[in-house]
């Protein structure tokens, strides 16, 4: 959609915006709720929420059930070590041209909602700090040298390897990933396309991880404040790169209809009580 001028408005000021309806901003019943929560619904609208997420170059696991974080075992298969943590999505993205990391991108998706229930200043502050906070930071500090080699590597391993079986399962999916080996390297043989997407993964989870926050509400302060503290996580000793595990946080707000005019016109007004 095209901007309109500031001089072509003060050139003919009878030009005007074109609304296409009126509607209220209203609250997420919570992060999960079938109907109304901020989960389900953003997983199911994902690419037209996110158009600079290109459907072609990226590819989306919505099930959070598939990817948890390790621990240590002792030799009775005890966690002895590490914290687990389990993301509410992982969406891996292609950048073909990425020459100084790798050109995959692990994003850690994790969806939190205040919803209904915690409506009030304080609420939101204490579960800010106390809950989403710490979680971002479970997630980059498992893959960050800051942890245990050992969680970390099994991490990646076992993560790679779900990623794989899950491209297998689906052969559009699979077929896309392959498309995108073929572009980069045209050199690599029909029977090493596996084998190369395979490192690549790999190598995406040690030096090219981003943290994704998808969330109701939402200050800037807050969204620097998280950045500073997810950006203090290195993913390796290089000084001479950037090798911070990075970060990113959008608001998501539900919007309900109240009256619609004009289907043609690109514009809509929202308010919130």
């Amino acid at each position: 959609m095209t901007n309109i001028d500031d001089n072509v408005l003060t050139q003919l000021p009878e030009i005007k915006l074109d609304i296409m309806g009126t509607f209220q901003t209203i609250k997420f019943v919570n992060e999960t709720d079938k109907i109304k929560g901020l989960e389900p619904l953003v997983n199911a609208n994902f690419y037209q929420l996110f158009p600079h997420f290109n459907e072609s170059k990226t590819i989306l696991f919505p099930n959070n059930r598939l990817f948890s974080t390790v621990g240590l075992e002792n030799e009775n298969n005890e966690i002895i070590g590490g914290i687990q943590g389990i993301p509410d999505a992982l969406l891996i993205s292609c950048d073909v041209y990425n020459k100084n990391s790798s050109p995959l991108q692990i994003n850690l998706i994790e969806y939190e909602c205040y919803g209904e229930q915690k409506t009030t200043a304080s609420k939101k502050f204490n579960y800010l700090n106390g809950h989403i906070i710490p979680q971002l930071m479970r997630f980059a500090s498992t893959f960050s040298i800051v942890t245990d080699t050992k969680i970390r590597e099994k991490t990646i391993k076992e993560w790679t390897q779900k990623i794989m079986e899950l491209l297998d399962e689906d052969q559009n999916t699979i077929l896309k990933a392959f498309s995108w080996i073929r572009e980069m390297y045209p050199e690599t043989k029909e029977h090493q396309l596996s084998l190369k997407l395979h490192s690549l993964i790999n190598s995406a989870f040690e030096t090219n991880i981003r943290v994704l926050l998808i969330i109701d509400e939402l200050t800037i302060e807050q969204k620097e404040t998280i950045k500073n503290i997810i950006g203090a996580f290195k993913l390796n000793n290089n000084k001479d790169k950037d090798n911070s595990i990075r970060f990113n946080a959008y608001t998501i707000r539900l919007e309900q209809k109240i009256c619609v005019t004009n289907k043609d016109a690109q514009y809509a007004l929202s308010f919130q009580e």
